[in-house]
């Protein structure tokens, strides 16, 4: 047996624990002893007294650290964060946009304040997303609309009416007879626009009737759609988009020729094609409209006879 008195680990001052004697054990001291065996009375006349583990320190991970795993203490060493990652550093909240001066006893903007996007805490959210009480989201809640402000697309209260779209409707995937009239007055649409040929013809499947194509006439009021315009069919009656003559602004994919208000489209592609009699697309600068470098456009090539 081991007869030393005394182990000097006064510098140690972490044990990690990634390696484990027998699967369990960190730090295992064990038969450091001498038996006396002709004594009746003392059994053991020597062994290991002192460790001296004087630094050793417990790793105790942060809080905002998620169960319990870190590199070592505090919340800059977490593997993973328990709530968001600010520049990694684990935080419960990120910094909000306002603050309390504890000098002037008045609520203050933060000069540091941050957004929560997803799990992290970023200075600014994606240009297509829209900033509300200090978060990134793809689009206003209901009785909000977007607006710009320094540069920075924010949520506000809104004097028109908001509407939620295709996406944000129950059961919906596309207008129709049933939805038609929730589009009434509105002058924002939160989410998309889809058109289908079940939207004029029905749907047996969920009981759904053909849809009145002069209800499209609802869409005359809406200005911006904050998700993507889709049109693959529409009424033969009908020779343009004038319904949304008053529409512009579209915030996600595609957009189609007729829109006279038509601004700016803030993220995705634009394709316009299989459309034989629609003429001159090629003449319009659809980069104009688009706020990055990377989106692109195709159009259908023309077939129409000239005038």
């Amino acid at each position: 047996m081991n007869e030393v008195a005394t182990i000097p680990l006064v510098n140690l001052h972490l044990i990690r624990g990634q390696n484990l004697y027998e699967g369990q054990y960190a730090l295992l001291v064990m038969s450091n002893y001498n038996r006396n065996h002709s004594s009746p009375t003392l059994n053991y006349t020597s062994g290991l007294m002192q460790l001296q583990l004087s630094n050793l320190t417990g790793r105790k991970c942060d809080p905002g650290c998620f169960n319990g795993s870190c590199w070592a203490p505090g919340p800059d060493h977490c593997q993973k964060c328990k709530d968001f990652n600010d520049e990694g550093t684990c935080k419960d909240t990120c910094p909000p946009p306002k603050i309390y001066d504890r000098t002037t006893h008045q609520v203050v903007n933060n000069p540091n304040t941050k957004y929560t996007f997803g799990a992290a805490c970023v200075k600014s959210c994606p240009h297509n997303y829209v900033v509300t009480e200090g978060s990134c989201v793809r689009s206003c809640s209901t009785g909000m609309h977007e607006v710009e402000e320094r540069g920075i697309q924010r949520c506000k209260s809104c004097d028109g009416v908001s509407c939620d779209g295709v996406g944000l409707l129950t059961n919906t995937i596309a207008v129709n007879s049933s939805n038609i009239d929730s589009f009434l007055n509105c002058t924002k649409i939160n989410g998309d626009i889809i058109l289908l040929e079940s939207s004029f013809k029905g749907d047996p499947h969920y009981n759904i009737g053909p849809m009145d194509p002069e209800k499209l006439r609802n869409f005359r009021t809406v200005k911006e759609i904050t998700g993507y315009l889709m049109i693959t069919s529409w009424p033969d009656n009908m020779t343009s988009l004038s319904v949304f003559e008053n529409l512009e602004i579209i915030r996600g994919r595609s957009a189609w020729l007729g829109l006279r208000s038509l601004k700016e489209v803030s993220a995705g592609n634009v394709i316009l094609k299989n459309n034989p009699e629609l003429c001159y697309t090629h003449t319009i600068k659809w980069s104009q409209f688009f706020r990055s470098a990377a989106q692109a456009y195709r159009t259908n090539t023309d077939m129409c006879s000239e005038f």
